[in-house]
C-alpha cells in the first residue's frame, strides 16, 4: 500500500477499498446516489458492484479536491441526506466494509459525527480486522478529514505491531498539528525502520517542522537505502528509488511555476 515513504498524502485508502475489499468489478455506470441505494437494497453481487463503483467515485472526488477542481461526481443535499440514512442502516446491519465506504463519503461531505465513526474502526480488535485493512483505511480517511482532535486516537498506532498501520498513522498525522503530534512524530525519527522514520520526517515537514530535515536530505541520496537493503535485500530497488526521486524533482519544478 505504501511502497516508499515519500507519499505526501495519497488516496491510498480508497484504492485499497476498491481492489482489496470489493475487487475491480466492472458494472454499469450509476450516480453516487444510485450506487448508495443499490448498496443498501440490492442482492449480494449488486451490493458488491455498487460498493466498488461508489468507492471509485469517492476516489475521483478526492483526487479532484487535491487538484483544486470541482468533484466530478454528484454531491449536494439529496446525496447528503441519503448518506446519513445509509450510515444509520449499516450501523444496524454491521457490515464493516460498507460502513467504511460510507464513512469515507461522509469525510468528503464533512458531515457531523464523521470523526467518531472513523475512530470506531480504530477500536476494532485484531480478530475483527486481521489484515488491518479496515483500520488502515480509517487512518487514511482521518488524515483526509484533517481534524487535530483525532490525533489521540491515531498516535497509539505508531507503536502497533503491524508495519503498515504504523506507517498509516504516521501519514495521517501530517494533517493534525499539535504538541502531542509533533512529539510523537519526532520520537519516530530514531526508529530502526527507514519507512517509519522517513514517513515521520515527511509528515513533520508538512506540518512546518524542521526536525526531520536532516533525514530528508539523506533520503535524496542512495546511502540510506543501500544500508536498509543490506538488512532486507528485497527493499528499495535502485530503479524504484530513482523513479521516486525523479517524481519529487518534477513535483518541485511544477510547484515553482
Amino acid at each position: 500500500w505504501v511502497p516508499l515513504v515519500v507519499v505526501p498524502f495519497l488516496v491510498v485508502g480508497v484504492i485499497v477499498i476498491v481492489y482489496v475489499f470489493f475487487g475491480a468489478i466492472a458494472g454499469r455506470t450509476s450516480s453516487m446516489t444510485e450506487n448508495l441505494h443499490r448498496m443498501l437494497e440490492g442482492g449480494p453481487n449488486e451490493r458488491q458492484q455498487a460498493a466498488a463503483g461508489f468507492a471509485e467515485q469517492i476516489g475521483s472526488n478526492l483526487e479532484a479536491r487535491a487538484r483544486g477542481e470541482p468533484p466530478p461526481n454528484e454531491l449536494g443535499p439529496e446525496f447528503t441526506q441519503a448518506l446519513g440514512r445509509a450510515s444509520e442502516l449499516l450501523d444496524e446491519e454491521g457490515n464493516q466494509r460498507l460502513k467504511l465506504v460510507v464513512a469515507r463519503a461522509m469525510t468528503l461531505e464533512g458531515l457531523p459525527g464523521t470523526r467518531a465513526r472513523l475512530e470506531s474502526f480504530l477500536a476494532l480488535p485484531d480478530g475483527e480486522d486481521p489484515d488491518g485493512q479496515l483500520r488502515f483505511n480509517a487512518l487514511d480517511a482521518l488524515g483526509q478529514l484533517a481534524d487535530p482532535a483525532a490525533a489521540p486516537a491515531v498516535i497509539p498506532f505508531l507503536a502497533h505491531d503491524d508495519r503498515l498501520l504504523r506507517q498509516g498513522a504516521a501519514m495521517a498525522l501530517q494533517t493534525m498539528p499539535g504538541a502531542e503530534t509533533f512529539a510523537a512524530l519526532e520520537q519516530l525519527l530514531g526508529s530502526s525502520s527507514l519507512e517509519l522514520r522517513g514517513m515521520a520526517a515527511v509528515s513533520l515537514a508538512r506540518l512546518g517542522r524542521e526536525s526531520g530535515a536532516e533525514l530528508l536530505r539523506d533520503m535524496t541520496g542512495r546511502d540510506v537505502y543501500d544500508a536498509a537493503r543490506r538488512e532486507e535485500p528485497r527493499k528499495f530497488a535502485p530503479d524504484v528509488i530513482q523513479h521516486n526521486r525523479a517524481d519529487r524533482k518534477s513535483t518541485r519544478l511544477n510547484s515553482s511555476h
